[in-house]
C-alpha cells in the first residue's frame, strides 16, 4: 500500500498498466485506489525481492542484463499516436504539443505550483546563479541534437524504484514522473545517481549487441545529465540541503573534467 497527496501518480500508473499490456511484467498491478482521510491510496500486487538500493553493487551487477532488457522494452512500446509530450496525465496525454516545448517550459518561473519563482532562490538561497547559468548555456547549446520522437519515460529511473529478488527484476514503481520523450532522460538519471554501475555503457553495448544504435548518444546523454543535474540543484537549493547540493556540484564538476 503507497499513500500520496494527490492520487494523479497512481491513476497514471493504471492507465499504463491498461494501455500497456506488456509493462505487467515491470509495473506492480494495481489492486485499489481510493481515498483515506485527505490522502490517496494505491494497493497494488507487491513485487518479490527488494528495492536495488538495498543491495549489494554485486549482486545489483547481477540482474543488470534482466534490466536492460526491460529498459529496452520500453522504447518499443507503441504509443498513442496523439497522446503529446512531456508529463502524462491519467488518460495517457502529454502535457505539451513537442518535446522540445517541454523542455523550455521546464525551467520556467512563472507557471504555477512548486516551481513558482524559483529563480528567487539566487538572491536568497544557495543557488549559485553564474554556475547554474553556465551549465544551463551549455545544455541550450546541445538541444539542437534532442530528437522530438516519442518513447516512454519512467521520469525517475534510479536504484530506489527497481524490486529484484535477486535473480530478476521483479517491478519498476513509482511512475508519477512518467512522460513522453527522449529515453535518454532516464539513462542519465540511472547514471547521476549510481555512476559506478556504468549504466549508459552498458546500455550502449546492450543495444550494439541487438544490431541497433542510438544516434548522437554523446550530445543527448549530456544534455539529459545536465537537465536532471540542474534540476536536482534547484531542487536542493530549495530545501536546504546543502549536503546534497554540493554532491550534484561535484558530480557535474566530474562529468566536465571527464
Amino acid at each position: 500500500m503507497r499513500f500520496n497527496n494527490k492520487g494523479e501518480g497512481f491513476a497514471k500508473e493504471q492507465w499504463l498498466c491498461g494501455r500497456f499490456p506488456s509493462l505487467r511484467s515491470s509495473i506492480p498491478s494495481i489492486v485499489d485506489t481510493g481515498l483515506y482521510g485527505e490522502l490517496s491510496y494505491c494497493i497494488s500486487i507487491r513485487a518479490p525481492g527488494q528495492s536495488l538500493q538495498s543491495m549489494q553493487l554485486s549482486q545489483i551487477r547481477y540482474v543488470i542484463p534482466d534490466l536492460l532488457n526491460q529498459f529496452a522494452q520500453f522504447q518499443q512500446l507503441s504509443l498513442p499516436e496523439h497522446g503529446g509530450y512531456g508529463m502524462i496525465n491519467s488518460e495517457g496525454n502529454g502535457m505539451c504539443g513537442s518535446w522540445s516545448e517541454f523542455l523550455e517550459l521546464f525551467f520556467d518561473e512563472t507557471g504555477s505550483g512548486f516551481w513558482y519563482g524559483w529563480k528567487q532562490l539566487f538572491k536568497a538561497g544557495i543557488l549559485e546563479q553564474d554556475y547554474f547559468e553556465a551549465w544551463y548555456s551549455r545544455m541550450a547549446e546541445l538541444a539542437e541534437f534532442v530528437p522530438e520522437e516519442r518513447y516512454l519515460v519512467h521520469g525517475d529511473f534510479h536504484v530506489g524504484n527497481i524490486i529484484s529478488d535477486g535473480k530478476r527484476i521483479t517491478g519498476i514503481v513509482d511512475w508519477e514522473m512518467g512522460m513522453y520523450g527522449d529515453f535518454v532522460f532516464d539513462i542519465a538519471t540511472m547514471e547521476m545517481w549510481t555512476p559506478e554501475l556504468q549504466f549508459s555503457h552498458l546500455f550502449r553495448e546492450y543495444t550494439h549487441e541487438m544490431g541497433g544504435r542510438i544516434d548522437s548518444f554523446e550530445e543527448r546523454f549530456l544534455y539529459a545529465t545536465l537537465f536532471k543535474s540542474l534540476d536536482a540543484l534547484r531542487f536542493y537549493a530549495m530545501k536546504k540541503d546543502r549536503g546534497a547540493y554540493e554532491h550534484i556540484k561535484r558530480f557535474i564538476d566530474k562529468m566536465a573534467a571527464g
